[in-house]
């Protein structure tokens, strides 16, 4: 148990330096994006790592802000219906 909390802790900080190298934002900034992004996670019964995954793949194609997180939950959607 420990040792998956420890793994999921180091993931997520990856999934963070992702999207600060993605976004150019802060380490604040970007730490609450990832909360807006666990919120939307925790609504489509996904992980916040995953959310990070497809926000981080829609940043680095060009999408910003609003755009991004709509096109990483509509990826979440499509990922869990298939």
């Amino acid at each position: 148990m420990f040792t998956t909390l420890i793994g999921n802790a180091e993931a997520l900080n990856k999934k963070m330096v992702d999207l600060r190298i993605a976004t150019g934002y802060t380490k604040d900034e970007t730490r609450s994006l990832l909360k807006e992004y666990n919120n939307i996670a925790f609504s489509l019964g996904a992980t916040t790592q995953e959310m990070a995954e497809a926000a981080n793949d829609w940043l680095r194609a060009g999408y910003e802000g609003p755009e991004a997180a709509e096109l990483s939950a509509a990826s979440i959607k499509l990922s869990k219906l298939g």
